[in-house]
């Protein structure tokens, strides 16, 4: 029999095991010379051994029918939900749309996918856990009650975030709401890993008395080099990451947008930030699961928000105001001709 457009079920685990088996012998046959190798090949009775392997076929012209059986008949080892949702193509959009905005090593697909400066493969978890930040409770949750702690999940439930991308990449094909909400995370993600990487080694931070290592809790806070800032815990960054979530909005194409005015003081956000840090023993982790953290610097940042959006407003406004004025002046100029 002949078996066409083939492949192994967990192949990869196979070949490694082939590889064991291959190099074991290789390393036995070193050891001996052609005679003893000759030997080797037979049994007492001068017969060449037979050995009998078991191989199961499974016959499926769906591809995606056949991931399933693989992933399901993997008992070997434990795979990983972000390699399933690689496997499945669950990924893929988001990986181009990483591509597409610079960020050329894409995104890890596996939990085996090196994130090193060797390749520059941004962390899908933390991803999608920072982009969750900036989506609104009522896209997340358009059709149950909004969670009080939902914005502290985002950094202590990485599992639960990557769930929550890779069920609504499942139902958008039928769900609106889903969707939506997956609209929204390609859309945001870009916007948001490199607001997170600005955030980290943001000058403003140098400006803050911020210690190396914090007595009472025995944590640090940042990561310096040459005496400037280039990391910050993400248990500070989460909350701020969020606050600024107050300037996302929708463009024209309904798109969402992060629009952080110009002028935006981050040393005064950073340093209110800092502020309630030792309400929480200068411990990041308890700074990142607190619900205070959050809402007390969205609600700052919301207020300036709203301010610019007036302010916009009233730019809008009085430049129609002016246009119109010159229109009408035109036209008083044509009635006295």
């Amino acid at each position: 029999a002949t078996l066409v457009d083939c492949s192994i079920g967990n192949g990869a685990q196979t070949q490694g095991e082939l590889r064991n088996y291959f190099d074991e012998l290789d390393a036995q046959v070193k050891q001996q010379d052609e005679t003893d190798k000759d030997k080797e090949s037979e049994d007492e009775s001068g017969k060449k051994h037979v050995v009998e392997v078991q191989v199961e076929i499974i016959e499926e012209s769906d591809i995606n029918e056949r991931r399933e059986t693989a992933i399901a008949r993997n008992n070997t080892n434990s795979v990983e939900s972000l390699s399933i949702a690689g496997y499945r193509d669950q990924l893929n959009e988001l990986d181009d749309v990483m591509v597409a905005a610079g960020f050329s090593g894409g995104i890890q697909k596996s939990e085996t996918d090196r994130t090193s400066a060797e390749k520059d493969a941004i962390q899908t978890r933390l991803l999608i856990q920072i982009t969750r930040l900036l989506i609104d409770g009522e896209t997340l949750y358009p059709e149950a009650k909004i969670p009080e702690r939902y914005m502290v999940d985002s950094y202590s439930g990485a599992a639960k975030c990557l769930d929550d991308f890779t069920r609504c990449q499942k139902e958008s094909n039928k769900d609106s709401n889903a969707k939506a909400k997956y609209e929204a995370y390609l859309e945001l993600a870009p916007q948001a890993w490199q607001l997170y990487i600005d955030l980290c080694k943001h000058t403003d931070w140098n400006g803050l008395k911020l210690q190396k290592v914090y007595k009472t809790s025995g944590k640090t806070l940042v990561t310096r080099k040459n005496d400037k800032v280039v990391n910050v815990n993400n248990g500070m960054l989460f909350p701020i990451i969020y606050s600024l979530g107050s300037f996302v909005s929708k463009d024209s194409d309904g798109k969402h947008v992060l629009k952080i005015p110009s002028d935006f003081n981050y040393k005064a956000l950073f340093a209110d930030a800092y502020d309630i840090f030792p309400d929480h023993n200068y411990d990041p982790a308890m700074y990142g699961r607190a619900k205070s953290t959050y809402t007390q610097l969205y609600g700052r940042n919301e207020v300036i928000a709203e301010k610019s959006k007036m302010a916009a407003k009233k730019a809008e406004f009085e430049a129609e105001y002016e246009a119109l004025k010159k229109e009408n002046a035109k036209l008083k100029a044509q009635l006295t001709k």
